[in-house]
């Protein structure tokens, strides 16, 4: 398989001396789903942050042999954050229209329905954001991330609000998505949902990467929450 994301000893630190985030390297090849599990404050958002080129300084991360630095095409790169700015006061058609102008797209309506039925919004197509319910709105910030079609996802906690169905819908479109091309890095405290999709985790704890499972059938979700708490 191809390499598709490549990151070398990404460190940040508050001063010279304490280090948030520690040395860590991996890669991901094309199409694959990776996890990235740790608690509340491991430093695994920092991490995305990072490979989506939003931090001030130059680090050793590469995309398609190209490296992620101020230069780099961010439309390659899909990122969805804890909680994404939208216009609340607007509707969901008003918001993708909003997206599509800034970003410049030709929207394929078909498509876009199509996603929106799956993900159970499409009825919802002319309701403004503050009256969605909070995995509702966790959906459609995945649609608005996904929306041009990036080959890097890197997705935070998106499975946050979802019911047991709809986990299982957004579990399909990522399987969908791997299958057509696109590399995944999942930052989520869902062990067992993240087992089910990832080829490999990535356990950070304290800003460093603890361990790095290549995912088979004889894992079980135990043996990786041993690693968790270990």
């Amino acid at each position: 398989m191809t390499v598709s994301l490549l990151v070398k000893n990404l460190s940040k630190h508050f001063d010279h001396t304490n280090f948030f985030i520690d040395d860590i390297s991996f890669s991901c090849e094309k199409g694959q789903i990776v996890g990235l599990i740790g608690e509340n404050g491991a430093g695994k958002t920092t991490i995305l942050n990072a490979i989506a080129g939003l931090d001030e300084e130059t680090h050793d991360i590469w995309f398609n042999q190209t490296q992620v630095d101020d230069n780099f095409l961010k439309t390659k790169i899909g990122l969805l954050p804890e909680r994404l700015n939208l216009y609340d006061y607007l509707s969901i058609k008003e918001n993708i229209q909003f997206v599509s102008r800034v970003r410049n797209l030709k929207l394929k309506q078909e498509k876009l329905d199509i996603l929106l039925k799956k993900l159970n919004l499409y009825d919802y197509y002319d309701t403004s954001i503050r009256n969605l319910s909070k995995g509702m709105r966790k959906k459609f910030e995945f649609i608005v991330t996904i929306i041009h079609s990036p080959d890097l996802l890197l997705l935070d906690e998106p499975f946050d609000g979802l019911d047991p169905k709809q986990m299982i819908v957004m579990k399909e479109i990522l399987n969908e998505l791997s299958i057509s091309g696109k590399t995944i890095l999942i930052s989520s405290h869902a062990i067992s949902i993240v087992k089910d999709i990832s080829s490999k985790i990535l356990f950070i704890n304290n800003g460093k990467l603890k361990h790095e499972i290549n995912i088979t059938a004889e894992h079980t979700v135990q043996d990786l929450e041993n690693l968790f708490y270990d």
